[in-house]
């Protein structure tokens, strides 16, 4: 709190810290139960994208949402789930953060992938690409984004539609990366959040085609 404040316009930044927070231990508590403990993780993130949500930022909520996401596609096998959330995802980002509206439409496109829909699956890679393409130093998400992160969707897309070919085309940058001494666990898609250089990445041409409180009270906490 600032000295000699009331302390309520200090309560949007403690929101947004809790809201980072709820993220973080989502996430942690979804890898360090080994991807098994689904339930945990989702109510994170839930209360993270309700507190996104009260402050109106929907870059924070998107990135809940995406997490959410990951939890459907890659721990509950749920293609259809994962789908509607990484859409979500990608839809409230849009207008805020290239970078994360490009990283959920990866996504989109990894769920079409699993469904079989190759059409649906390489529209998703395009418009990831184009949204990629356009993030730039001042996009609060700019540091979810890897310079080998779309090749490395985009042939695990191939691989799920069976094009092995295709997909051998957009991996090498998955393997050079483990030539670096980078390990196995860095490179799977739920570790590749370290910050980059932002106009490094716009200048690359991207490869062709504790227990979760039960509730939340908002104004409660202002008026606190």
């Amino acid at each position: 709190m600032r000295r000699g404040g009331s302390g309520i316009d200090d309560a949007p930044q403690l929101i947004r810290h809790r809201t980072d927070a709820c993220t973080l231990v989502g996430q942690l508590v979804w890898d360090a139960s080994q991807r098994r403990d689904h339930t945990t993780a989702k109510t994170y993130y839930e209360q993270s994208a309700d507190l996104a949500r009260h402050l109106r930022d929907t870059t924070l909520e998107a990135h809940a949402l995406l997490r959410t996401c990951y939890v459907a596609l890659y721990g509950a096998h749920d293609a259809r789930a994962g789908l509607a959330l990484a859409e979500q995802a990608a839809e409230i980002a849009e207008r805020t953060s290239p970078a994360l509206s490009g990283l959920a439409l990866l996504h989109v496109a990894e769920a079409h992938a699993m469904l079989g829909s190759t059409p649906d699956c390489e529209r998703a890679l395009s418009r990831a690409e184009r949204h990629l393409d356009h993030a730039d130093g001042s996009d609060a998400a700019a540091g979810l984004v890897s310079p080998t992160q779309f090749g490395r969707l985009a042939g695990s897309c191939y691989l799920s539609l069976g094009d092995h070919r295709r997909a051998e085309t957009l991996l090498p940058a998955r393997r050079r990366s483990y030539g670096t001494g980078e390990s196995h666990a860095r490179s799977c898609w739920g570790t590749l959040r370290s910050p980059v250089s932002v106009n490094a990445m716009s200048r690359r041409r991207w490869p062709a085609l504790p227990k979760p409180s039960p509730s939340w009270r908002p104004h409660a906490e202002v008026e606190a």
